[in-house]
């Protein structure tokens, strides 16, 4: 696996987006990953002066991916979409595959037990019914891995 440079920007291109192992073609956009660690309060005792804070369970932000494609290109996804608004088990694996300037894989963010929140999805061709769509999925994760 190549490094990323500190210094190296992701660009346009530059990374993969995999749901169930299945590429998803031309997404455009990948909002930050965040993850925040909630302090919680160790003190030993009542005694005020004495406060201790351990970091808590971490939290993680939704993520949200925006693309444009055919619209073949996208069932998978309105299909997982819609089979989470039917209240079915939804859960998947996404997997974001960052690359470098090489196009060589440098950094891995393995989302678990992702949850679509958020779908949109707009025509922006003319009549026919293999116009091109903007999208956007907005997910919540659970768990996150970077390899």
């Amino acid at each position: 696996m190549g490094k990323l440079a500190q210094d190296e920007h992701i660009f346009c291109n530059n990374f993969e987006v995999q749901f169930q192992a299945a590429t998803v073609p031309d997404v455009i956009t990948v909002s930050p990953i965040t993850i925040a660690y909630p302090a919680i309060d160790a003190s030993p005792g009542n005694y005020v002066a004495e406060k201790q804070f351990i970091p808590g369970r971490p939290t993680y932000g939704d993520i949200t991916f925006t693309g444009a494609t055919h619209a073949d290109g996208i069932k998978p996804i309105l299909q997982w979409v819609q089979d989470a608004y039917k209240g079915n088990i939804a859960r998947k694996q996404v997997t974001v595959l960052l690359k470098n300037q090489d196009q060589q894989v440098a950094r891995t963010y393995n989302l678990f037990e992702v949850l679509p929140v958020f779908w949109n999805c707009i025509d922006l061709g003319s009549q026919g019914s293999n116009n091109t769509l903007q999208w956007t999925l907005t997910i919540r994760v659970q768990r996150v891995e970077m390899a």
